[in-house]
């Protein structure tokens, strides 16, 4: 009976001796543990702890890259005027920038097309003239200074036909624009048309008997 009951007792001491050191080898792995401080602590997941979990995981030297707060862009509003004292100055490229800029929230006005057009043409860029002054008429279709400046860009680009339809588009809606008719000669003389477009050419110098390109144009047709 005593045997047994020493042994009880042995066999209880040994087990609490166990135990006691599972828990002291936990303790000391914990310990060993890169487990960030406030996960110690029990405090709960915020933005502030976020970023702290997040820096105590980032390797020692890499660099922590931060974004940067994007606020949204407004777009500078271009007026008319702005463009249009760009392009009387004769900065045609940055006219057609800034009319560029100004059809995006004037999509409405046909002017605003045509001085786009007049502004690409003469800085050279033919195929947004074209698209431009093709805008102006759709929105127009009686906006004749946008009919005769499409056709000086056709004629630039060699296509008199074209150009000739264009014009004549112009004279059906203003039949005393010597300026009409001054282009339905150049149209009329690069397709051959030699006889019309000395016709063109004087009706032209009869409505307005200063304009001295159609008198120049008139006179290297007879020489032709």
């Amino acid at each position: 009976m005593r045997w047994t009951r020493r042994n009880t007792e042995r066999f209880k001491q040994l087990t609490a001796n166990v135990v006691v050191g599972v828990i002291l080898l936990g303790a000391v792995a914990l310990a060993g543990c890169d487990v960030p401080q406030s996960w110690h602590k029990g405090a709960r997941s915020s933005d502030g702890d976020a970023a702290a979990v997040a820096a105590a995981s980032v390797t020692p030297g890499t660099p922590i890259i931060v974004p940067a707060s994007t606020a949204p862009v407004v777009p500078r509003i271009v007026t008319y005027d702005e463009a249009e004292a760009a392009f009387r100055s004769g900065s045609y490229a940055e006219a057609t920038e800034l009319f560029g800029s100004y059809v995006e929230t004037k999509s409405e006005n046909p002017w605003g097309y045509y001085m786009l057009g007049l502004s690409a043409w003469k800085s050279g860029d033919h195929q947004r003239a074209e698209q431009a002054f093709e805008r102006a008429l759709a929105l127009d279709p009686k906006h004749v200074k946008s009919y005769l400046n499409l056709a000086r860009v056709l004629l630039e680009t060699a296509r008199p036909a074209d150009a000739l339809a264009r014009v004549d588009s112009a004279l059906t809606l203003d039949s005393l624009s010597n300026v009409a008719c001054r282009l339905r000669g150049r149209a009329l003389g690069a397709l051959g048309e030699f006889e019309q477009a000395v016709e063109a050419y004087r009706r032209a110098i009869t409505l307005d008997e200063r304009d001295a390109w159609s008198m120049n144009n008139l006179g290297l047709l007879y020489l032709q």
